[in-house]
């Protein structure tokens, strides 16, 4: 399958998909093919709907914190609550009947906060929170692996560090495989 999105998401996605698929085995694969594109349930008594994107591309279209892009994107969808991903931005929009949570990325944020962003759902309310860790010295123990493209590992570490994809907050030099960075 290959990967949607902007550049330079897609060429970062196109270089790492073949190492995910390095480190998964056969019955890993098979799991990850057989989950659904979408999950309705329902959560301390609300209709939840949980795709990757948006109900209407669950996979790839990118819609943000953007109040006017979403009426078109919650048409036709029954649940009150829409949890979402793929654009790594977090946030909790309430827009008439629906509320869309984008719990963020733990990852790779690109909100311009580097710390890893999660949703709480407990007791009919929604948190979203944030922690703290040391960045610089994760980086430096993850490496990158040899079979990524360098500029692939500058663009992902840089935007480890400033939470965003920015040249301006490139890591000037990714790991090497192995190499150990700390500050």
């Amino acid at each position: 399958m290959s990967p949607g999105g902007p550049e330079p998401f897609r060429s970062l996605a196109e270089a790492t998909i073949p190492i995910a698929y390095a480190q998964l085995d056969g019955e890993a694969l098979g799991y990850l093919r057989a989950l659904p594109l979408s999950l309705s349930l329902e959560l301390d008594g609300r209709r939840c709907l949980l795709v990757h994107a948006t109900p209407h591309d669950p996979l790839y279209r990118a819609v943000g914190p953007d109040p006017t892009a979403w009426p078109a994107e919650l048409d036709g969808v029954d649940a009150e609550t829409v949890l979402v991903g793929h654009t790594h931005l977090q946030f909790d929009l309430a827009l008439g009947r629906h509320r869309v949570i984008n719990p963020g990325s733990v990852g790779l944020p690109l909100d311009g906060d580097p710390r890893p962003a999660y949703a709480v759902l407990e007791g009919g309310r929604i948190t979203l929170r944030r922690v703290a860790y040391p960045i610089d010295r994760t980086i430096g123990r993850c490496g990158a692996p040899a079979s990524l493209p360098r500029r692939s590992t500058s663009w992902r570490f840089g935007c480890g560090r400033a939470g965003r994809h920015s040249r301006a907050h490139r890591s000037p030099r990714a790991p090497r495989p192995g190499e150990r960075l700390e500050r």
